[in-house]
């Protein structure tokens, strides 16, 4: 008798857990498929894109008054990351990194890819230039 319960006490978890989609906290350990994933959940925060702008693989999130954040889906995003903050090829100082993406932040307002990249469960990577 126990052993048929089981199954009715186990189904409903099972079924909660394989529903859920990632949210925007989680997103920095999400897998994405498209950079329009990013725009949603940006949507969702108060890091929303007052203009968000997309090609392919990459998406750009204008943001009034504090800049862009240049996201694009990349395959090694740690690599990625490094190549934008070196210093032969210094294309920005900070940038958020996901799990396949990465975000070149372009700010102006100080604290903003940070609170970006915590909106998104992310992580900032600076650059070590003096």
């Amino acid at each position: 008798m126990k052993m048929r319960l089981l199954p009715l006490v186990c189904a409903p978890v099972i079924a909660l857990v394989g529903c859920s989609t990632a949210d925007s906290a989680a997103l920095g350990d999400a897998q994405i498929e498209h950079v329009s994933e990013i725009r949603d959940a940006l949507a969702k925060t108060d890091s929303k894109c007052s203009n968000w702008q997309e090609l392919s693989q990459e998406g750009v999130c204008v943001q009034d008054g504090n800049g862009q954040v240049k996201f694009k889906i990349d395959g090694t995003p740690e690599d990625l990351a490094r190549h934008l903050l070196d210093e032969q090829f210094p294309y920005a100082d900070e940038v958020i990194v996901g799990k396949n993406w990465v975000g070149r932040c372009g700010t102006q307002g100080e604290g903003t890819c940070e609170a970006i990249a915590e909106d998104l469960g992310a992580r900032v990577q600076r650059t070590t230039r003096t």
